[in-house]
């Protein structure tokens, strides 16, 4: 959904781009920034997701950590 709403803004854009004489200077700054905020709220949402993920597997004991520093998940059998 969060891509989505990138890709959507990312056209409206690319359409300000082309129609650049018909754009007024704020509908270009309006542009930019609901670009930006979907794309911080697409990344804050990848970063969401994967806090989950190793919260998951913290919680579960299956988060292992090499002397390397590495993430090392148990293997299957």
């Amino acid at each position: 959904l969060a891509e989505q709403s990138v890709k959507i803004n990312q056209r409206r854009a690319k359409e300000q781009e082309l129609k650049a004489d018909e754009v007024t200077a704020q509908e270009a700054v309006d542009t930019a920034n609901a670009l930006r905020d979907a794309e911080n709220s697409r990344d804050e949402a990848l970063t969401d997701l994967k806090n989950a993920v190793l919260g998951y597997l913290l919680t579960t004991g299956q988060l292992r950590v090499s002397r390397e520093g590495q993430l090392s998940l148990p293997s299957r059998r």
